[in-house]
């Protein structure tokens, strides 16, 4: 009787350590998600910044196209950029407004409470 208590509480201890390496297998791949999802605005950004130097060259490539239409085209492209810009920022405003964050975090014990005044400001 005494042996198959042993064998018994063995189990257990092994079953809490599986339990315990697959808790901590879970939080490694959550945090490898997170680090992923804080770091993309950094990447889209770069890869933006090589789009636009690469929309340049490919520009200047062309020998038909003159300088008017070069600076047209430029203009169009950083146009979009502050259009992408105020975007985000618009999204932070709204996260400051509700209160909270749509990004990385917890907010299950935070309700909504507009503000009275909401103020949206515009961006130059």
């Amino acid at each position: 009787m005494v042996g198959h208590a042993l064998v018994d509480k063995r189990k257990r201890s092994m079953q809490q350590f599986e339990t315990y390496d697959l808790i901590c297998e879970c939080m490694e791949a959550a945090t490898d998600q997170l680090k992923t999802i804080a770091e993309w605005p950094e990447k889209a950004m770069s890869r933006e910044d090589a789009m636009a130097v690469q929309v340049i060259e490919l520009m200047e490539a062309i020998p038909n196209l003159t300088m008017a239409k070069k600076s047209t085209m430029s203009f169009s492209r950083i146009n979009f950029l502050k259009t992408d810009v105020m975007f985000l920022e618009f999204a932070d405003d709204l996260d400051n407004l509700v209160g909270g964050s749509s990004s990385v975090g917890d907010n299950s014990g935070s309700s909504f409470q507009p503000s009275t005044t909401p103020t949206l400001r515009r961006r130059a």
